[in-house]
């Protein structure tokens, strides 16, 4: 190994080390498991979501409501930074789900709802 390639490996291995640092990427919702899921389909891995009521994954499945609804999902995010000096805690509020239902006779359910959904303005790609 000449001296020239020793001392660039020497010099990546020393930026490297000094780089080390939290990333706050899943700020921006990026990393956060979005997927218009209630709370009970989130539970069950996503398995009943099509036949969730709450869940916004298919239309169909809000024949099965019942009753009139109005419901709010809050999944608070905790997150810690540590660094040698000193440590904080926050909180990031969620609301990954919201939805408002009314059944309309037999036949018709009237519904509206809004989801999250990972940002488009920021892209997160991973090449091999």
């Amino acid at each position: 190994m000449s001296k020239t390639s020793f001392a660039i490996a020497l010099a990546l291995a020393l930026i490297a080390e000094r780089s080390s640092a939290q990333g706050a990427l899943s700020l921006q919702g990026l990393g956060y498991p979005t997927g218009q899921l209630s709370a009970r389909a989130e539970g069950t891995g996503g398995g009943i979501a099509d036949f969730d009521p709450l869940s916004l994954v298919s239309p169909s499945a809000l024949a099965g409501v019942g009753s009139a609804a109005v419901y709010f999902q809050y999944s608070p995010e905790y997150r810690k930074v540590t660094t040698p000096t000193a440590s904080a805690n926050t909180i990031t509020a969620r609301f990954p789900v919201v939805e408002g239902v009314l059944p309309m006779g037999d036949t018709w359910t009237l519904a509206l709802g809004s989801s999250t959904s990972i940002e488009s303005s920021s892209r997160a790609s991973i090449q091999a």
